[in-house]
């Protein structure tokens, strides 16, 4: 078995909103055992603030096993927690596609008095896409998902030297296959 770790699960708005919410956790379980509340509050609290810090700490990656079946991976500390196998049958080209990621913030029906005290909540992020695709690129499957294009070259490269798949550039509109 060949495995790539690659970056954490979480993108930068979710990795912030999961680290606020573990500081307050925190605190809140600090004020608990100050007063001597229930114990079982406590343990739950304990609980819950363990499950937070491992989603911080939770990365995600490749694993290709022995039949060179190609699957995702999720780790914690090096450590393979779950797998999910992609189907490759017939599909032995990848390719890598951009997409510029952003919330939508566009309500249907809205006070214009409201407008004025709400923040400019536009945020977007680039993410770079590893897709699965056959031989006249009519079928595509995403693979994996990357905030940063380095780890999504890496991922490419590994499963070029480690899998029997071939490098596209993804043309829809062509039957006939773009290589390089």
């Amino acid at each position: 078995m060949k495995k790539i770790i690659l970056e954490r699960n979480l993108d930068f708005n979710q990795f912030k909103n999961v680290f606020i919410l573990n500081f307050i956790c925190f605190f809140i379980l600090l004020m608990l055992i100050k007063s001597d509340a229930n114990p079982s509050i406590i343990n739950l609290l304990i609980f819950t603030l363990f499950i937070l810090v491992g989603l911080l700490l939770l990365r995600k990656g490749l694993v290709i096993e022995k039949n060179e079946q190609i699957r995702t991976a999720y780790f914690l500390f090096g450590m393979l927690l779950k797998t999910n196998i992609i189907e490759t049958k017939k599909m032995n080209i990848v390719s890598v596609l951009t997409f510029r990621k952003r919330p939508n913030y566009k309500y249907p029906k809205r006070w214009n008095a409201f407008n004025r005290w709400e923040p400019n909540l536009e945020y977007s992020a680039t993410s770079y896409q590893l897709y699965l695709l056959n031989e006249n690129h009519s079928i595509k499957r995403k693979l994996i998902s990357f905030m940063k294009e380095e780890n999504s070259i890496k991922a490419l490269n590994f499963l070029l030297q480690n899998a029997e798949m071939k490098i596209a550039v993804y043309n829809p509109n062509n039957s006939k296959k773009t290589s390089y």
